[in-house]
């Protein structure tokens, strides 16, 4: 290393001063370039793109915001209609299940007012629309669900139903 380093004092010093300032400047150059590509163009990449992530994630924050208030109004909307309906839970429970042919093999309320059901081996995704079914029309939650697969698309459930508000 130490005769790379004198071969290389020996040719700089057999260089001329125009020649050793041409060199210098040369270098620099060199050296800025390099700087350039290897340090300031990615971190400069890396802020644009950071940048633009955040303007996306803002945006998607706004649309989620007024989503979410758009979804809320209108459940507000169906629990209002839907507690017009006072009929007792076990009914409108039990008519909605009879008329998706959803088997049901037990249903008993408990002391808060809430509603243990448990189904029969059904369609998993019939058990799954019921579930949506009572909640948009009826604003019937499911607040506890155990649901067993039972394979080729059916499965078991036992839930736990309340009205929304309580």
């Amino acid at each position: 290393m130490t005769s790379f380093l004198s071969l290389l004092g020996a040719a700089w010093a057999g260089r001329s001063p125009r020649e050793q300032i041409l060199l210098g400047a040369l270098s620099l150059v060199i050296a800025a370039l390099v700087l350039w590509s290897l340090v300031a163009a990615p971190l400069i990449e890396f802020r644009n793109t950071s940048r633009a992530a955040y303007v996306d994630s803002v945006e998607r924050y706004r649309e989620l915001s007024v989503g979410l208030a758009r979804y809320q109004a209108v459940a507000g909307e169906a629990g209002r209609a839907a507690s017009a309906d006072d009929r007792p839970l076990r009914t409108l429970v039990a008519e909605q299940a009879a008329a998706m042919d959803l088997p049901l093999s037990r249903m008993v309320p408990d002391e808060a007012g809430r509603l243990n059901v448990w189904t029969g081996n059904a369609d998993a995704g019939q058990l799954m629309d019921w579930l949506a079914d009572l909640e948009q029309r009826h604003a019937i939650t499911a607040i506890r669900a155990n649901i067993d697969r039972e394979g080729d698309g059916r499965a078991r459930a036992q839930i736990v139903l309340e009205r929304s508000g309580g």
